[in-house]
């Protein structure tokens, strides 16, 4: 369960970024804030003691 949640944060994390590179600044500075917070919910359970 948590490995697909993983995939799954890491697919956004991928849109995302390619969505970074055809918006304006205001939407540029709104996904660069969501991008942040989806890295660290991908990361915590890769982090944490026994991992995924």
């Amino acid at each position: 369960m948590l490995k697909a949640l993983v995939r799954d944060h890491e697919t956004i994390i991928a849109r995302v970024r390619k969505a970074l590179a055809t918006g304006d600044e205001a939407t540029v500075d709104l996904m660069t804030q969501r991008l942040a917070a989806r890295e660290k919910l991908a990361w915590m359970p890769r982090a944490s003691p026994g991992g995924i």
